[in-house]
């Protein structure tokens, strides 16, 4: 999921490599249009949205994310942002937690905020 804020972040789509020498892969870039779009929504996630008043600074641009899993007793917690001053991306995943800004987001925000 780092790998999606990433190509927001960017406009392309760039293959996390672990291997040395691993071909990577290439994609078409995001149409501009598009990738406009995905910046203004997820900058108003920590603006006016559901990471509001978390203490993301102003080049951070993120998503919440919760997902139930039947017979868990609480759903699953993500967030994935990028901070566009800093060229880094990020994504949590926090099982069994609860909303993605209560769990994951301060995870990830403790992360930008020590990078």
């Amino acid at each position: 999921m780092a790998s999606v804020a990433a190509t927001v972040a960017t406009g392309t789509f760039e293959q996390p490599i672990l291997v040395p020498g691993t071909k990577q892969v290439a994609a078409t870039p995001l149409p501009a249009a598009t990738d406009a779009g995905l910046k203004e929504m997820m900058r108003a996630v920590v603006t006016s949205g559901t990471a509001a008043g978390l203490g993301f600074g102003p080049d951070v641009y993120a998503k919440t994310g919760t997902a139930d899993i039947e017979k868990q007793g609480k759903p699953n917690s993500w967030f994935l942002a990028f901070d566009s001053g800093q060229d880094v991306a990020v994504a949590c995943l926090v099982l069994d937690a609860g909303y993605g800004a209560e769990y994951a987001a301060p995870e990830v925000q403790n992360f930008l905020s020590h990078y």
